[in-house]
């Protein structure tokens, strides 16, 4: 297998280093072998940003002989991925309560002959008042109704 070599400022290494370590949390870990691909990436980009300074909150685990974040490192990132998380849940509640609104109002059929521009308008507009009312209350008045 062949080297590839790139050059990265310490900005764009950090930056790499914060999508790598993230993207591991999102990635499903197919087997052994993907999962150690992963850890041998995580640790190439952890020597090279402690290496150049790149990044704060990085040691070395003699136990494990491997490169880790510190503590407080690793508690940054993980809230940096859960507010990712959150933001992502939100979003994608009032996408689909909108889009159930917009099927319910004009039917599927009629739903999926408007053009997409119509679509992300009227779902915007249906989305609305969910924004607000999630920004008002939260999921407290969120309930399933039985019929």
């Amino acid at each position: 297998m062949s080297e590839i070599k790139i050059e990265l400022t310490k900005e764009e290494i950090t930056l790499l280093f914060k999508l790598i370590y993230t993207g591991s949390f999102v990635l499903e870990h197919e087997n052994d072998d993907t999962e150690a691909q992963i850890n041998s990436i995580i640790q190439k980009m952890l020597l090279i940003a402690k290496v150049n300074k790149a990044y704060r909150g990085i040691e070395f685990n003699q136990e494990i002989n491997e490169y880790v974040l510190t503590e407080k490192a690793e508690k940054t990132l993980e809230e940096e991925f859960e507010e990712f998380v959150e933001e992502t849940f939100w979003e994608e509640l009032l996408i689909r309560l909108g889009q159930r609104d917009l099927v319910k109002e004009i039917g599927e059929k009629e739903y999926r002959k408007l053009p997409e521009e119509e679509i992300e308008k009227r779902q915007e507009e249906a989305e609305e008042k969910y924004r607000e009312e999630f920004d008002k209350n939260g999921v407290m008045n969120l309930g399933i109704i039985s019929k």
